[in-house]
């Protein structure tokens, strides 16, 4: 898998055309024009995350890491209550410079109807038409997230938080989990025609050898076990991408991808973006992109081992299932 954040965050150029898509040289007047689009600045990637406090992750550590390595740079960067008090609105970070601009926005569930855990407001579809109004313009890649809001108002609003769930989700549960989510990617694919949209699982939250999760907020594992065969049987149903955080985390032991109960880690999601902006370079590469000159083959992503310590990129097959970074 190509590392693509790091050559963005430096502001290296992205080509226009994959290397082993060209054919023959191009006419003087193409070459013109190409020698003219690459000293043009390069365009931000934007990339929208909907979904929980894990999509918000994505953001956080991105930033984190873009600002690190361009510490002088001008940035703009949705404050922490902001994001996790308030839960509303679009969130973003862009540092100037940096190749990628990450948006988050929430939502509470893919439940249609509430009541959500903590009582937040609106459903999926209200918060989705917020944040596409909120959006200057359609972002190149939006990842839909859900599971631990799920997990939270099955736990919480439906039983109380008595402790009476069940070990496993009904079928007429997963059914109609299963049909919500089907109405999100619908409704992302009216809002964002052009985007490269994907969803992604929940990595394992922390449980005993019987299943039992460490916080009974979010449900057992076997939930979200369930939850994620249901997204992938749509995503291959749908033609959907999808980012898995559940096989990445699968071989890998709690403490090395977590960093409580159910949040993964810098590391682990830094990797996480990684394999995503390999997944939409390879949809660009195959034609499937919009239009906008975004192919990338030389982006890369930062090279952090488990403990979060930078280390030097080093080359990983595209689309490798486990241990893209020889964790084993």
């Amino acid at each position: 898998m190509s590392n693509l954040i790091e050559g963005l965050a430096r502001g290296d150029a992205v080509p226009a055309t994959p290397p082993q898509l060209l054919q023959a040289p191009p006419p003087l007047q193409q070459q013109q024009q190409q020698q003219q689009q690459q000293q043009q600045p390069s365009k931000p990637l934007d990339v929208f995350f909907f979904g929980s406090s894990v999509d918000a992750l994505f953001l956080e550590r991105f930033c984190d890491w873009a600002q690190a390595l361009r510490p002088s740079a001008p940035s703009n960067r949705t404050s922490w209550e902001q994001m996790h008090l308030a839960r509303a609105g679009l969130a973003q970070c862009s540092v100037e410079g940096a190749g990628v601009r990450v948006f988050h926005a929430w939502h509470f569930g893919v439940h249609l109807d509430g009541p959500y855990h903590e009582n937040r407001a609106g459903n999926l579809q209200w918060h989705m038409r917020r944040a596409r109004e909120a959006l200057v313009s359609e972002p190149a890649v939006v990842v839909l997230g859900t599971g631990l809001w799920d997990g939270a108002r099955e736990v919480m609003k439906v039983h109380g938080g008595n402790g009476t769930h069940p070990a496993l989700l009904p079928p007429d549960w997963v059914r109609g989990f299963a049909a919500n989510v089907t109405s999100m990617i619908d409704l992302a694919r009216e809002l964002f025609p052009r985007s490269y949209i994907a969803m992604r699982t929940t990595a394992r939250v922390k449980h005993n050898q019987h299943g039992a999760a460490a916080s009974s907020q979010v449900g057992y594992q076997a939930w979200h076990s369930a939850m994620g065969a249901a997204l992938r049987q749509l995503a291959a149903n749908r033609g959907l991408d999808l980012l898995d955080l559940e096989l990445m985390s699968s071989s890998l032991g709690f403490d090395v991808y977590l960093k409580d109960n159910f949040h993964p880690n810098s590391a682990f999601i830094l990797e996480a973006f990684n394999w995503l902006l390999n997944m939409h370079a390879r949809h660009a590469a195959c034609g499937g992109a919009r239009g906008d000159g975004w192919a990338a083959t030389a982006i890369a992503a930062p090279a952090a081992d488990v403990t979060g310590e930078a280390r030097q990129p080093r080359p990983t097959k595209m689309m490798r299932r486990l241990g893209m970074l020889g964790w084993r």
